[in-house]
């Protein structure tokens, strides 16, 4: 990681988003003055969809008016040059792999294993590792089996979440058989907002809990 690489990323975010030439512009500046190596690490970890969109768009081309360009280059070295980029991988690599291996591992080994989108990084239900298991194993009892087909089927996709639907289906009584059609990512996302939210109320409500209690030894 670099400076360049770093500032292309409080770019990106705008891109598409909230529709800012200038800031969809800095960015492609930024990306043409890349290697290959800082393009793939500029662009790791983000959505799909909108790495798509930028690259489609740096694909086709724009057309800039000239001055514009110039100005826009200006700011973007005036911005690499008031910042200096401490540590970073290049740096810390060898020193974790010998002396940290499981801090190393921790932090480096997904870009290892290659080129990867936010999707696959963090996939579906990906926050619920957070919560005590028993919460959630308590709340997906309560619902209806279609819609625990569903949360299991997302949970066993991905190796980082399979963990949470080995727990559920030891706790459930009868076979939960895979959904019966292809689930729309959209009702996915609710399930996921629904139950996180519940998820957090849960905790905040345990966590109220225990410190009232604390507060009520203290006072005898």
């Amino acid at each position: 990681m670099n400076t360049k690489v770093e500032l292309f990323r409080t770019y990106f975010p705008g891109f598409r988003e909230e529709f800012d030439i200038e800031k969809n512009i800095k960015s492609i500046i930024l990306f043409e003055d890349m290697t290959d190596e800082e393009r793939l690490s500029a662009l790791f970890g983000k959505p799909k969809k909108l790495v798509f969109e930028f690259l489609k768009e740096w694909a086709q081309g724009i057309i800039s008016d000239k001055e514009v360009y110039q100005k826009l280059q200006l700011e973007i070295q005036a911005e690499l040059m008031s910042y200096s980029y401490l540590g970073g991988e290049t740096k810390a690599d060898g020193f974790l792999q010998e002396w940290f291996p499981e801090l190393y591992v921790e932090t480096f080994a997904e870009k290892k294993e290659g080129f990867k989108f936010e999707e696959e990084l963090y996939p579906p239900f990906y926050n619920f590792i957070k919560f005590p298991i028993e919460s959630l194993v308590n709340l997906v009892r309560e619902e209806d089996p279609q819609t625990i087909a569903v949360i299991l089927s997302i949970l066993e996709k991905s190796p980082k979440t399979k963990i949470l639907a080995e727990h559920i289906r030891q706790d459930l009584t009868e076979d939960i058989p895979p959904p019966e059609r292809r689930v729309n990512s959209s009702y996915v996302r609710e399930i996921e907002r629904v139950l996180e939210r519940k998820l957090s109320t849960m905790h905040l409500d345990k966590q109220l809990y225990c410190g009232l209690g604390e507060m009520g030894n203290d006072s005898l």
